[in-house]
């Protein structure tokens, strides 16, 4: 299914051999690169964020290309944290193709949204993003925060944004779990692989007025009834288990 796609897509098969052969990187599965490739065309967004420099870069900027509107000027900000990887990418790329692809370098740091805490990139150029892809940075900070983070850069650009943006999310299942518990069921989903589609998080358009930790009623009338299990035993007889 994905393989008859990229063939009736002949510029997306270009730009996907030619990722191959100079980037290095496994990147995203071909089916994910088919999907990426068709919101972009159906979405045109103008702007996006790009968490995780690498294969998916190619397929993004080749979908932003296609889908541009006359009269507009699309951008790609691709963020990268590895100083190496950053400096491959930046030789493999086809800058002169695409000149409205940033590939930028920044360290991990972290960040907390009320009791969530996960990955950032340290500094990301500002722009009315559209849409973001998470795949990266690395889900581990160091040998100090050895267990496995949420990545938290879509949220921390919801926390300003008054215009709506979405997100897709490669397959982490920590990061759709955080953005489930900060905006809530109704606009997360997480969507398993199979039938030639890899495992994606669904983020639907949302501003800072979705953030439901932001606003304790909210919280309290739909997060907390979904995941906390309310009354049963009294207090005391469901402390002694």
């Amino acid at each position: 299914m994905a393989r008859a796609y990229v063939a009736e897509h002949p510029r997306l098969a270009e730009v996907l051999a030619h990722a191959d052969r100079v980037s290095g990187s496994t990147g995203v599965q071909l089916a994910d690169s088919v999907f990426l490739h068709k919101a972009v065309l159906r979405l045109r967004p103008t702007t996006v964020l790009e968490c995780g420099t690498g294969r998916s870069t190619f397929v993004l900027a080749q979908a932003m290309a296609e889908a541009a509107q006359p009269g507009t000027r699309p951008r790609l900000v691709s963020m990268e944290h590895d100083r190496a990887w950053f400096e491959a990418a930046l030789r493999a790329f086809p800058k002169d193709e695409f000149p409205f692809v940033e590939i930028v370098h920044s360290p991990q740091a972290l960040h907390g949204y009320s009791f969530v805490r996960g990955t950032v990139y340290s500094s990301v150029p500002t722009a009315p993003y559209d849409l973001v892809f998470v795949d990266g940075p690395g889900q581990e900070m160091s040998s100090v925060h050895p267990h496995t983070m949420c990545n938290l850069d879509f949220i921390r650009l919801v926390e300003q944004s008054d215009r709506p943006v979405r997100a897709i999310i490669d397959n982490r299942k920590h990061t759709v779990l955080a953005y489930t518990v900060i905006l809530g069921r109704a606009k997360v989903r997480f969507f398993p692989g199979g039938r030639g589609q890899g495992s994606l998080g669904i983020v639907a358009p949302v501003t800072r007025k979705d953030l439901l930790l932001a606003d304790k009623m909210a919280m309290r009338k739909t997060l907390f009834p979904e995941f906390v299990r309310i009354g049963g035993d009294t207090p005391l007889a469901f402390l002694e288990g």
